[in-house]
Parts: structure tokens; C-alpha cells; sequence
């Protein structure tokens, strides 16, 4: 009995250890926000989103939410304290007119598309509930500074409803911030307008 467990316990670490390459390849676990403490990054190029450029300064960030930025913002006891010297730390970007979440990049299979849906009129049609959390270009998005997105279906005059998400989370409604907001069209192209030319693409 000893050295059946010993065996299963054998069998089952490697099943694990060989699964992980393959999982990293297929694209990781996205994390939910957080952790939720207090931190405090110093003597770091900060980039506010209005107000002037502070070449020297400290953010605190407390509970995910931003509480004090400033040359000399007071650091609160018990803070983990980050050391920018040299970074700069600005806000996060978004990209408003993409397809993440609905459409995968090829891994040695068909690629996932839920992008688009058959027909030309699909206002019934969500990216949120195509959205994949797991997608690998999550990761790569969110490495370049792009913390949101428009997620949008596409194809037909009336494409459907495009979602804003934010990139952090392991589920669509976590990580939804309008789950519906914007529908998106596409007018037809045509000739005519002022002087002779023009239409809309």
C-alpha cells in the first residue's frame, strides 16, 4: 500500500510539473485585482493624469485606490515603500477599439474567433459574453501599460454591443466596467457627397 501512494504521489507530481509548460503556452491565470494593502512608491517620475509632471515624487496607493501623490506626500505607517528611483509612473492606457477577449492567436490549433456573428444585423450580440479572462493577449496587453479596453464584435452593418473591461480579473463580470457600452456599427461605403466624393467607410 506504501508504495502505491508513493507511486499516485509520484504520477501526480509529474502530471503537474509537465501540465505547467503547456499552461504557460495556452496563456496564464489573470489575477483579480490586488493585493488590497497600502504601498507607496518614491522618488520616481510621476505622470499625473492632469496637473503638471513631478520629476521626484511619491504615490500612495491604499485598498487599489490612489490616496496621496505629491512631491512630499506623507507615507502612512506600515506601508510597503517601492522604490522608483530612475521609473517613471504614469496613468494606465486603454485601447478603445479591439477584439481581445474574442479573438485568440494560433497555439498549434484553430484559433478561438467569437468576434463576429452570422448575418449583417446582430444588435442581440455581447463581447462580454464571448469575452475569454484568459486570453494569452491579455497578459501582453497589460504588459505594455494598457490596464482597459472596448472590446467589440465586428462584421455586419450592426455588429453588436462592445464592452469596456478592465484587464485585471478572472471572470467577464469582474472585470466588466460598462458591460454594454457602445453598440457598434458600420455605415456602408458609397459615392456622391460634396464635390462629387466622399461617403463613409
Amino acid at each position: 500500500m506504501r508504495g502505491l501512494i508513493r507511486s499516485a504521489t509520484a504520477s501526480a507530481a509529474f502530471a503537474l510539473l509537465a501540465a505547467s509548460p503547456l499552461t504557460a503556452q495556452l496563456g496564464s491565470f489573470n489575477p483579480r485585482p490586488g493585493p488590497q494593502g497600502t504601498f507607496a512608491i518614491r522618488n520616481a517620475r510621476i505622470v499625473p493624469v492632469s496637473g503638471p509632471e513631478i520629476a521626484n515624487g511619491t504615490l500612495v496607493i491604499s485598498g487599489g485606490k490612489i490616496t496621496a501623490i505629491g512631491a512630499s506626500a506623507a507615507i502612512p505607517a506600515g506601508a510597503q515603500v517601492i522604490d522608483g528611483t530612475g521609473l517613471s509612473v504614469y496613468p494606465g492606457m486603454m485601447d478603445a477599439a479591439n477584439e481581445i477577449g474574442l479573438s485568440e492567436i494560433p497555439q498549434g490549433a484553430n484559433a478561438t474567433m467569437d468576434a463576429s456573428e452570422v448575418g449583417s444585423f446582430n444588435p442581440q450580440a455581447r463581447a462580454i459574453n464571448g469575452f475569454n479572462p484568459h486570453s494569452a493577449v491579455i497578459g501582453v496587453t497589460r504588459v505594455v501599460g494598457i490596464t482597459h479596453i472596448v472590446s467589440r464584435p465586428s462584421g455586419g452593418m450592426i455588429a453588436g454591443a462592445a464592452a469596456l473591461m478592465n484587464l485585471a480579473g478572472d471572470t467577464p463580470p469582474s472585470m466588466a466596467v460598462v458591460p454594454q457600452v457602445a453598440m457598434v456599427l458600420t455605415l456602408p461605403g458609397g459615392g456622391g457627397g460634396r464635390g462629387g466624393g466622399g461617403g463613409f467607410g
